[in-house]
């Protein structure tokens, strides 16, 4: 099986939402990706959450710096 993120990490530094729509909500994070060859990437990220009436994840976007890190 091919892995490319060997150790995933994130840290969450903020989490929002908003009273007048819960089916919505962001989280800030530190994230931290070791990847297969040893790489190391430490960045910035959002996450952007939009979940359906009974709580299910119904869609993410991530955003990550830019430019993203070399």
């Amino acid at each position: 099986m091919f892995t490319l993120v060997e150790q995933p990490g994130f840290t969450v530094r903020h989490a929002f939402s908003s009273a007048d729509d819960p089916t919505v909500a962001s989280v800030e994070v530190d994230t931290h990706h070791v990847f297969a060859d040893g790489t190391v990437r430490d960045f910035p990220q959002v996450f952007v959450a939009e979940f359906d009436a009974d709580g299910l994840l119904r869609r993410l976007r991530s955003y990550p710096p830019y430019p993203p890190p070399a």
